[in-house]
């Protein structure tokens, strides 16, 4: 079947498919320079001193992000120049942002939150033998606190799956369209070499028949010619006699 690029296939929501893998990565570059941008900021007006294993989680998560982003800038340059090579990086950088967010984010939060809950507990344990020799209460206070701030973290974490979850489904959906995208720049790159070629054998056809024509008008030169040389031969020999 011949390629058609205004195929009803070739439709993604309210515009074209190219055109709208274009809109995303330009969508992806601004989102995600902002994310490294401001885990950068983050990381720096941070006045405790963080864990070692944020640190890594920190610097990994950034440089995932600007992986992302330095593909979804090859992902425009491929879709502009027809090279479905470019398109590779952000399948890759796409799976890995899902690897990272899945495995390492859910571990992130967990250990996040247990940190502040020894912090919490570090810092009222002390107060809570005090203050027990004055009030007998206050050690259930500190239970419905404790309890609460679990609460919380638990309610934080549930937030998390479902945003990663969907996020998840938004990554492996434009990964679709971008399999769909290399299926397009495929089709497109053999419509401009069948056109190419086309143009070339019809320039070779001209050229052929522009040869041919010259050829036969020599040829019908050169038969004159040789009918006047045989009409004056006829005439000396007819004068001679």
């Amino acid at each position: 079947m011949d390629f058609s690029p205004d195929a009803d296939k070739w439709s993604c929501c309210c515009c074209r498919l190219h055109q709208g893998i274009q809109i995303l990565g330009f969508i992806e570059i601004a989102t995600f320079l902002f994310i490294a941008i401001a885990t950068a900021y983050q990381m720096v007006m941070e006045n405790d001193s963080p864990l070692l294993s944020e640190t890594i989680f920190d610097y990994c998560f950034i440089f995932v992000i600007l992986f992302s982003a330095l593909s979804s800038f090859l992902m425009i340059v491929a879709l502009r120049k027809n090279k479905k090579n470019l398109l590779y990086p952000t399948i890759i950088a796409r799976v890995c942002l899902i690897l990272f967010i899945q495995v390492f984010g859910v571990s992130k939060v967990v250990i996040k939150n247990d940190n502040v809950v020894n912090e919490y507990e570090s810092q009222l344990i002390p107060t809570t033998y005090m203050y027990n020799q004055k009030s007998a209460n206050f050690n259930n206070k500190y239970k419905l606190t404790k309890a609460g701030a679990n609460h919380w973290h638990a309610t934080k974490f549930v937030i998390y799956v479902f945003i990663s979850f969907f996020i998840t489904i938004a990554l492996i959906y434009s990964i679709y369209h971008i399999i769909r995208a290399k299926k397009y720049i495929n089709g497109q790159n053999k419509l401009q070499k069948r056109r190419t070629s086309q143009i070339n054998a019809g320039i070779i056809s001209d050229m052929m028949i522009l040869e041919h024509y010259v050829n036969e008008k020599r040829k019908a030169e050169l038969s004159r010619q040789n009918s006047e040389n045989s009409m004056v031969e006829q005439i000396e020999e007819a004068s001679y006699q």
